[in-house]
């Protein structure tokens, strides 16, 4: 059986003043609840319950894909990859790659799926 592991990759400093997480627990909470296949009045749905000021975001596109997202409040907003279905709706992409902004410390989180051989004791990757 395969597995998926999310690789996490920080684009900036992980050292910071401060002793906190680097994914928030609410964040945390509510990013396995997004789905391929959902659209962003879906994933708002599943945001406003943690963060009821979030507010829709449309990233950019180019021909069938782009991302869709949004912010959170004042220091956070996520992207998740998105493309265009058979109906003509914007919707999250399978295996989506997602980005986690930090805009109070000007950090970016990727979190990424991986798929590893064998029963997820594998020691590489498929290549």
């Amino acid at each position: 059986m395969k597995h998926f592991i999310l690789a996490f990759f920080c684009f900036a400093s992980l050292a910071f003043a401060e002793e906190e997480p680097l994914l928030p627990a609410p964040i945390n909470a509510l990013l396995p609840k997004i789905k391929a296949g959902m659209t962003s009045d879906e994933i708002k749905a599943v945001v406003v319950k943690s963060y009821a000021k979030a507010e829709n975001q449309v990233g950019p596109w180019s021909g069938g894909t782009g991302s869709l997202g949004c912010r959170l409040d004042d220091r956070f907003s996520f992207t998740i990859a998105a493309h265009t279905n058979s109906e003509g709706k914007q919707v999250v992409s399978k295996d989506a790659r997602i980005y986690i902004y930090d805009w109070q410390h000007n950090r970016r989180l990727e979190i990424v799926p991986y798929q590893w051989e064998g029963d997820g004791e594998a020691t590489s990757p498929v290549k």
